[in-house]
């Protein structure tokens, strides 16, 4: 099983039981059953969004990162950027 990957669907994005897939529903793997787990015990909601670039982050010749460490560097999201900052 892979860490995240989307679950099987058809051209109008139904899954093989014909239910209507969207949000975090749309995934599967170690991931996504590790975060849904964590927030059903601390109580929290949350939304996996995909890296655009699919990688995990690797510093580029120029000394720019790719991946979802480049994305939390350029700041993607302010509040995933607050949470970096307040761990440092």
């Amino acid at each position: 099983m892979p860490y995240l990957d989307t679950k099987g669907k058809d051209e109008e994005g139904l899954s093989s039981d014909g239910k209507k897939l969207q949000g975090n529903d749309l995934f599967e793997g170690y991931v996504a059953d590790i975060a849904r787990e964590v927030a059903l015990r601390v109580g929290i909601d949350y939304i996996i969004i995909p890296v655009k670039d699919e990688k995990y982050g690797s510093q580029e010749e120029d000394g720019t990162w790719n991946g979802m460490i480049g994305e939390l560097i350029r700041g993607v999201s302010s509040d995933r950027s607050a949470v970096l900052c307040y761990l440092c």
